[in-house]
């Protein structure tokens, strides 16, 4: 079958990688008189508005005092790390923040643009997938860099540090193209705290070409208003017989989990497919609920469907059909959640939260 990549052979230079942190924490400095204020505010929209508990049994006297110190210990940490993030990503209200993004890379004759998911930050508030058109200069060296690195490796594109969007400009087709680089899976080389970009430190595996963006196949921002669904739920897309399907996220916490199919269920018509279409696991809730262990979070820390053969719905239809799922491309708490230390992983270390790759 015939690769649709077209475009041109060239643009595959090193290009410039600045950061363009500069102004954005200058632009942040200017508006810091909230202080610790500001920083309340943005990660509010990360918290769900939980019902007034009822007053807790009086502690013996020290205890409180003791408990209250090592929440404030914690707490201290954890907005130092909000921070340090936060410092370069502030905006006005009503501006759209033009920010670098992360897509996961899948397909094979048919290739798409799956978003990175990310709950606290305003700019990263969006599930999108978007059918591209790739130079084949770039994809060829896509390819061979995929066989030689093995299967349990995701590769991510990014749009490069002078060429900043915002993805409702990319909905509302204001830009149709940008330029992007190619990376393999988590960076290799740490940056500075409060860098925008996890990766600006390590080389890309195809550096600066063009993303030409054919279609928007998804566009939906994170509503915190909504309820998760009765069961576990995925968004499926594809073309010809290729097929994939990324999790259905609703709020904190939560999971994001991309998954690549055998082939294109027969029971979907292409159009369908094309265009997108959720598909439901009858059997499976979307939170492990009281059957997960002790002390963990509502959130599945696994993932809960892999390959092989699985019973779902279409839409949440009445009647099951056949799902065939040949490889798992990304599982992650991580960045979906501003937590770090969700599912037992320490701050900081991204990799022990999420994996890629044939199960």
């Amino acid at each position: 079958m015939k690769r649709n990549r077209g475009g041109r052979t060239g643009g595959l230079g090193g290009g410039t990688l600045a950061t363009g942190s500069a102004r954005r924490t200058r632009k942040f400095a200017e508006r810091r008189a909230g202080g610790a204020l500001l920083l309340v505010g943005s990660l509010a929209l990360a918290c769900s508005r939980d019902p007034e508990p009822e007053k807790a049994p009086e502690k013996p006297a020290g205890q409180e005092a003791q408990e209250n110190g090592a929440r404030r210990v914690s707490h201290a940490e954890d907005a130092k790390v909000m921070a340090e993030h936060h410092v370069a990503h502030e905006t006005a209200d009503g501006e759209l923040e033009q920010m670098q993004h992360a897509f996961f890379l899948v397909g094979d004759a048919h290739p798409f643009l799956v978003h990175m998911t990310n709950m606290w930050m305003d700019a990263h508030l969006y599930q999108m997938v978007l059918r591209v058109k790739l130079p084949e200069a770039m994809w060829q060296a896509y390819v061979k860099d995929r066989e030689s690195a093995g299967s349990e490796h995701w590769y991510i594109v990014g749009n490069v540090a002078d060429d900043e969007m915002a993805l409702p400009d990319l909905a509302r087709g204001a830009k149709r193209s940008f330029r992007g680089s190619l990376w393999r899976s988590w960076p290799t080389t740490p940056t500075e705290d409060g860098a925008p970009w996890p990766w600006a430190k390590t080389p890309p595996v195809v550096a600066d070409f063009e993303v030409q963006i054919e279609r928007v196949v998804q566009y939906r921002h994170f509503d915190w208003n909504l309820q998760r669904p009765t069961s576990l739920t995925y968004f499926l897309f594809g073309e010809g017989e290729e097929a994939h399907m990324q999790s259905y996220q609703i709020k904190q916490p939560d999971f994001d989990h991309l998954l690549t199919l055998s082939a294109a269920p027969t029971w979907v018509a292409p159009a369908l497919l094309e265009a997108g279409v959720h598909v439901n696991f009858p059997h499976i809730p979307p939170q492990p609920g009281p059957k997960r262990p002790q002390g963990t979070p509502d959130v599945y820390c696994e993932a809960p469907v892999g390959p092989g053969s699985h019973r779902v719905q279409l839409a949440g239809q009445t009647g099951e059909r056949v799902l065939e799922i040949k490889r798992e491309v990304f599982f992650g708490t991580y960045p979906v959640n501003a937590d770090h230390k969700l599912c037992d992983v320490s701050a900081g270390d991204a990799k022990d939260a999420s994996r890629g790759g044939v199960k």
